[in-house]
């Protein structure tokens, strides 16, 4: 048996994986997924996923995130009719975190969360009674409840979580909210996509919320920064000017020199 694991990029999958492996799972090999997934890149087909789950031990994951990889997932997937479907997510405001904790510009992030939602929802409207859609954060928070759910689903023995899970996401700064937030905000359609894919997903625990937005840290750290730049110019025209002056002493001396000579 394969569970394909469709991801939202950014959405923290790896943090869900101890708990497939915990099922008895196996994690087809990082290696074989980045030539899988150069071979979807440039339009392949059902052929290599096929071959690489064949190969790999039984119960098999193999995980694909983010839109190149799950582009076309619907059209390929009828031909793996064994195969089951495991559709992981978090909130665009989530993942636009992450990202720029990272060091990314959001734009680009969401456009990619965004591909990579439409694919996950078009796949499941056309495999409903072997695909799993489910948010990340709701997993993590109910791990038994996520399991229990892998099991019936994907005919897997049942058991619970008794270990710790990685840290739901990065340390970051709280501007990160804030421009996270109001990138979703201002995004037509999303909201609706927002509410299809969470339509989508099998409730676990609490329904997901939005970040909340820490306006007060997000000022703080805004008034830091300014200040800390206030002072970084001031030393830098303290600099020009010491340096303005060396010059004119030294030019002052090179004149008097010159007369003496």
């Amino acid at each position: 048996m394969q569970i394909i694991v469709g991801s939202t990029p950014y959405c923290g999958r790896e943090r869900v994986m101890p708990l497939l492996e915990h099922l008895g799972c196996t994690v087809v090999d990082e290696e074989r997924i980045a030539e899988l997934s150069a071979t979807l890149a440039v339009g392949g087909h059902s052929q290599p996923v096929a071959e690489l789950l064949a190969a790999a031990e039984s119960p098999a994951v193999l995980p694909l995130e983010g839109p190149e990889k799950l582009s076309g997932l619907e059209s390929w997937l009828p031909a793996l009719p064994d195969a089951k479907l495991l559709l992981l997510h978090t909130r665009p405001e989530h993942a636009l975190y992450e990202a720029m904790a990272g060091g990314r510009a959001p734009n680009a992030v969401l456009d990619e969360w965004r591909s990579a939602a439409e694919s996950m929802v078009r796949a499941f409207r056309l495999n409903r009674t072997r695909t799993l859609v489910i948010d990340v954060e709701r997993a993590l928070a109910e791990p038994d409840l996520f399991l229990k759910a892998c099991s019936r689903k994907f005919g897997l023995p049942g058991t619970t979580w008794n270990g710790a899970l990685p840290a739901a996401r990065a340390e970051a700064e709280a501007v990160y909210d804030v421009i996270a937030a109001q990138a979703v905000a201002q995004t037509n359609g999303l909201a609706d996509l927002i509410g299809e894919l969470e339509a989508s997903s099998l409730p676990l625990g609490s329904p997901p919320e939005p970040p909340r937005v820490d306006c007060e840290a997000a000022y703080a750290h805004h008034v830091t920064i300014a200040q800390e730049l206030k002072d970084v110019k001031a030393k830098q025209r303290n600099q020009a000017k010491r340096a303005e002056e060396a010059e004119q002493q030294l030019q002052a001396v090179t004149e008097e020199r010159d007369r003496k000579a």
